[in-house]
């Protein structure tokens, strides 16, 4: 349950989904989590897009091949304990998240006040932390401890609250599609995370209210996702993930290149169906030397975007899928009749029709189709 903060406002606009980063184009509504300091750490010069965008192979050195600076650091500081993410002594763990804060704050900051006028931020305010389901109480502390340091957005600690990104996805399908399920009803969120395909069931017990997870099955496949498929399709083997001919200055500006070139092209197929002739250039040799002994030199580095391609992609997905939701209806211990399944994620609206066919013919239940934005 998710409780709400004595705060003095409301406003009729109650949602906002911030999409203006600086160095990107609008309507992409995430930021890498990226920064670069200056040589004693004692001062961010870039961060976000914009780090990455200035990471260019020098003019005069065309064929310079370094690492990236010491200066630049990713925000991975919360991945398994095991892992060793190195960071120079005078960069602790909690400087990175402190200084990473303060610059995300600072929009969320002049958001607020241009989007609702006379709040104090720091004073009347909540934040609302969206974290990994396999966070504990560690990682979300060393968060709050650094959000009311800087005391820009908050400065209270009981208006600090987090929840479960698992947990968010299925608050936010009951949200959208109110009066739906009525109480003791049983729903299953699918999602596909990446290389992951996840199902999760729970009760819904009252309104924002839902029981701990009743079961939760995962499916991952390595280099499954669609940009790996995209890749391997036009020759680009794997040695630009597991950096063996490539350094992260060329993986990060490759991804800075071909990413929203690519979900642009999709996202026309995905409106209208059909097959269209778009060009868009991208200066890859330069960037990625190693792409030039691969298909995309001998195809005049020309990748059409063609039906065949996209069935391609998607097909393997969507047939997996149907293998794994079938698996889980035959393997449940107890029969558990679904009242509402919630397909969740932009991919859905190229597999809908199959999944939602799929689903209806083999398991007979009512299906409702939540499609949330990428920010789950």
């Amino acid at each position: 349950m998710i409780s709400e903060p004595n705060l003095p406002h409301s406003f009729l606009q109650s949602t906002i989904v911030f999409e203006q980063w600086e160095g990107q184009e609008k309507g992409i509504i995430r930021s890498p989590a990226i920064i670069e300091y200056n040589d004693d750490y004692s001062k961010i010069i870039r961060w976000g897009t914009p780090v990455l965008k200035q990471l260019k192979n020098d003019p005069d050195n065309p064929n310079e091949d370094s690492e990236f600076p010491r200066e630049i650091y990713t925000f991975q500081v919360f991945n398994s304990e095991q892992e060793d993410n190195w960071l120079p002594p005078e960069l602790s763990r909690k400087k990175l998240i402190s200084d990473y804060l303060s610059e995300i704050q600072k929009v969320i900051v002049s958001t607020i006040q241009e989007s609702w006028p006379g709040v104090k931020p720091s004073q009347e305010t909540g934040v609302l932390f969206i974290v990994p389901d396999k966070w504990g109480p560690t990682y979300c502390n060393i968060l709050s401890q650094c959000l009311l340091e800087n005391r820009l957005l908050c400065d209270n600690k009981e208006n600090i609250q987090f929840i479960s990104r698992g947990k968010a996805i299925a608050l936010n399908c009951l949200s959208e599609n109110k009066g739906v399920l009525k109480y003791g009803d049983y729903f299953l969120i699918v999602e596909i995370d990446r290389d992951t395909i996840n199902l999760t069931a729970r009760e819904y017990m009252s309104e924002n209210t839902l029981d701990e997870i009743h079961d939760r099955k995962g499916d991952y496949k390595e280099d499954s996702s669609i940009e790996k498929r995209f890749l391997t399709s036009q020759g680009i083997s794997n040695d630009i993930s597991i950096h063996k001919n490539t350094n992260l200055k060329q993986i990060y500006q490759t991804q800075l290149q071909i990413q929203p070139n690519l979900e642009s092209l999709i996202k026309k197929f995905q409106l209208t169906g059909k097959q269209t002739r778009t060009t868009r250039t991208i200066e890859l040799g330069s960037i990625l030397p190693s792409l030039k002994e691969m298909n995309l030199e001998l195809n005049k580095w020309c990748i059409e975007l063609d039906l065949k391609l996209i069935a391609d992609l998607f097909d393997p997905l969507s047939d997996r899928l149907q293998r794994f939701i079938n698996t889980k209806f035959k393997d449940e211990d107890e029969y558990i009749e679904y009242s509402v399944i919630f397909f969740v994620g932009n991919i859905f609206k190229i597999l809908l029709n199959g999944a939602l066919e799929f689903v209806q013919d083999n398991t007979l239940y009512p299906v409702l189709t939540s499609l949330l934005r990428k920010a789950f």
